[in-house]
């Protein structure tokens, strides 16, 4: 089993004004806080949201607010969805019941999404003409085919913000409002690197992680030929040590890889809030040293869609749910550690 003492509520996070320091704004967030000693909890009143970004060919955005108290992944709470809206304005309340002790121990999260709305009633209007003759005509039969292209498109992660020291920021006799940066990744530098589509399932009873590495697509090319031949490690890391690595086939010749591969990772269920996985995608060389092309991060300690898919995954045993990962150029160390001769997490 995995040793669960290395991992601190001190690592699950960093504040909006550590992360700035390496990523853009993209907006303020307006939000009140309090302690309710009747209720026993903390209260928090998400007020409005300002200047976002646009994320559709509209210049506007679907914003809505995911609340996490970290690092329980149990406590969590999403206000509505703002239609086309930039400035949106939610004035809505959550209480995460817990004592004043406990909450010197969490990290509040705001993780402020674009919705993807998918239609089931499309109007298409198009016309399309096949050349042939009445007596041809007669030979022929018709088939409309609808797929569904992509089930897997995502919500698009606006930005975080990130609040410590919560224990500080609250007054049990009166709320305490406050404004806070927005931090997002940039978008060139996630568009740059290409993205990463995974799919996890977690079977509790086996402790049994199946990462399936669906595609990749968009992905830096690395050689003369404006081409790459990439493969993905995933690695399987606890309490800073790597446990276990994994990686898929290599794929020649291509930026857009198809690979629809399962690793598997056994991982108790008394650990599984212990571990995080470390993706890599990596061009394979011949000759010369394998190139990192682009990562991304999975677990308790990830940011943005990687905290919010393993939360889903957790939340939903059993059952493979995917989602697509921006590519980033590095990993902070506690999710990327050094190659070690020895692993000791293991009892």
């Amino acid at each position: 089993l995995y040793d669960q003492e290395g991992l601190t509520s001190g690592e699950s996070g960093r504040d909006s004004t550590d992360l700035a320091a390496q990523a853009t704004t993209c907006g303020k967030l307006h939000f009140t806080l309090k302690y309710d000693i009747d209720l026993e909890g903390l209260v928090v009143k998400i007020l409005q949201a300002k200047d976002l970004p646009s994320k559709d060919f509209l210049g506007s955005s679907d914003p809505y607010i995911k609340l996490y108290l970290l690092p329980e992944r149990r406590k969590k709470f999403q206000t509505r969805v703002h239609r086309k809206n930039l400035n949106p304005v939610f004035n809505e309340s959550f209480v995460f019941a817990m004592t004043l002790e406990e909450l010197r121990q969490r990290t509040l999260q705001f993780s402020v999404y674009d919705f993807d709305r998918k239609n089931l009633n499309p109007v298409f209007n198009e016309s399309f003409v096949f050349a042939m003759t009445l007596d041809e005509l007669r030979q022929r039969t018709l088939q409309f085919s609808v797929y569904d292209f992509d089930r897997f498109s995502r919500n698009d992660l606006i930005g975080h913000v990130i609040v410590k020291h919560l224990h500080e920021m609250c007054n049990p006799t009166h709320e305490m409002e406050y404004t806070m940066d927005i931090v997002g990744v940039p978008q060139d530098k996630m568009d740059k690197l290409g993205e990463v589509m995974l799919s996890l399932c977690y079977l509790p009873t086996a402790g049994r992680l199946t990462v399936t590495v669906i595609k990749a697509r968009n992905l830096k090319p690395m050689d003369i030929s404006g081409s790459s031949d990439p493969y993905i490690k995933v690695i399987l890391v606890c309490e800073g040590k790597r446990i276990k690595k994994k990686k898929t086939s290599v794929k020649k010749s291509t930026l857009n890889p198809v690979f629809n591969e399962a690793l598997v990772f056994d991982v108790p269920p008394e650990n599984v809030d212990d571990v995080n996985l470390a993706i890599k995608v990596v061009d394979y060389d011949r000759v010369g040293p394998n190139e990192l092309m682009g990562c991304c991060a999975v677990g308790q300690l990830a940011t943005g869609v990687g905290r919010d898919h393993w939360l889903a995954v957790m939340d939903n045993p059993r059952k493979p749910t995917a989602q697509w990962y921006p590519l980033v150029d590095s990993l902070p160390a506690e999710l990327d550690p050094p190659r070690t001769p020895s692993v000791t997490c293991l009892k």
